[in-house]
């Protein structure tokens, strides 16, 4: 999976990770990813999926190290996405209640808007 600042699949590219295998579709681990760039301030980021069907189902995406930056919010649902093309929203909740994206394959993406990425550091 691809991590994107903007919009759709051509944003400037910040990390990428590979889902590990949990041995079923409602079974989720977590997964950690570290940002190539140091980002700051309001943007827009892309998940997109790459190389192969069935990439992950996901709940929600976390911004981490956030002992200073207590007036944003880290934890962000997958359904409060702003644009997405391929995936299709289950039916289903994780462990923590969450709604879950699945179907998520090769050249999916979506997008969240106004992620809040706090001051550089």
């Amino acid at each position: 999976v691809e991590v994107r600042l903007g919009l759709g699949t051509e944003g400037q590219l910040i990390g990428e990770f590979s889902p590990a295998s949990t041995r079923g579709w409602y079974t989720y681990f977590t997964a950690y990813l570290a940002i190539d760039e140091d980002i700051e301030g309001v943007h827009d980021i892309t998940f997109v999926g790459k190389d192969t069907g069935g990439v992950l189902n996901l709940a929600w995406f976390e911004l981490s190290d956030f002992s200073e930056r207590s007036d944003v919010y880290s934890r962000i649902p997958v359904t409060e996405y702003a644009d997405q093309s391929g995936i299709r929203f289950e039916n289903v909740q994780s462990t923590n209640g969450d709604f879950t994206i699945g179907y998520y394959d090769n050249g999916d993406y979506v997008t969240y808007a106004n992620v809040n990425f706090g001051p550089a550091g």
